[in-house]
């Protein structure tokens, strides 16, 4: 995402959790001309007064920066403004992770603790019989009806995106 070169321009993030919890926002970008600090507002209040994202090398040399934030269970809106007239950095992408919650994440099939499009493209491994290696079964059979299909490696896809939110199968 490329913003306007203003003071006020931002990149807002909308994500829907199902247990609240501290969370480790990855935001990866490039910015070959100068750092660019940013205000990071969680539902509208401001959490990080300045969140530094120094220059990078090129505008396709990409670096992270990490913010620890709360973040409720629910509808949560993350943004990033920009404090000066460069405006904001370019944006590739947000991770979140979200701590302690000690229970399986489901979608999160190579236990790295995110759900991303890796995770897609090893449930689909599996469903066409390639036994990816470090695959968590138990966590790909995100529609919950007992067996891993196409459809939750489709789920999961959905998911990277923001289309679908995280998912929980009821024993109930």
């Amino acid at each position: 995402v490329n913003t306007t070169n203003a003071i006020g321009t931002y990149i807002e993030w909308s994500m829907n959790l199902s247990s609240a919890g501290n969370a480790a926002c990855v935001f990866t970008y490039a910015s070959a001309s100068s750092a660019r600090p940013m205000e990071v507002r969680v539902n509208g209040s401001v959490v990080i007064s300045s969140l530094d994202f120094p220059a990078t090398a090129a505008w396709d040399t990409w670096n992270s920066v990490t913010a620890t934030v709360n973040l409720n269970a629910g509808i949560n809106l993350i943004r990033l403004t920009s404090l000066t007239d460069e405006g904001a950095p370019n944006m590739d992408k947000l991770d979140i992770t979200i701590d302690g919650s000690g229970d399986p994440l489901l979608g999160d099939v190579n236990g790295d603790d995110k759900i991303n499009i890796v995770d897609a493209l090893l449930t689909a491994r599996y469903y066409v019989g390639l036994d990816p290696l470090d695959f968590i079964v138990e966590n790909a059979d995100v529609n919950c009806d007992g067996s891993i299909s196409i459809l939750d490696a489709l789920l999961i896809a959905r998911h990277y995106v923001n289309l679908v939110g995280d998912f929980s199968c009821s024993n109930t």
